[in-house]
């Protein structure tokens, strides 16, 4: 076989697809004592987006970065929970006041 060995070239796509991606590096990583943290299935169970969208929102620096350990992403569950306190709260159903009063059973 002709070319790099094989181990050489998964090495290389290693070093630039952790250069590129979104991770907090060993350097910039603050590990709290008595944290939880989210593998990527309770993460999802948590957030109500995506995973495309969330790497997205990683990717602009919105999301919480996550922590590589092996090949395995986890994120600090109060990082993902001071995002979520953080987001915006759609008024879906708006509280009846003083001037709009409440509907009746049978009014159509």
């Amino acid at each position: 076989m002709s070319g790099p060995p094989r181990r050489a070239v998964k090495q290389s796509l290693l070093k630039t697809s952790r250069a590129s991606s979104p991770v907090a590096s060993a350097g910039q990583l603050e590990i709290k004592s008595g944290n939880r943290w989210l593998d990527r299935r309770r993460l999802l169970e948590k957030v109500p987006l995506s995973y495309p969208t969330i790497w997205k929102q990683m990717k602009r620096g919105e999301f919480p970065a996550p922590v590589v350990v092996g090949f395995k992403n986890f994120w600090a569950e109060d990082e993902v929970d001071a995002y979520l306190a953080g987001r915006p709260r759609r008024d879906c159903y708006p509280q009846p006041t003083a001037t709009t009063p409440l509907r009746e059973a049978n009014d159509e």
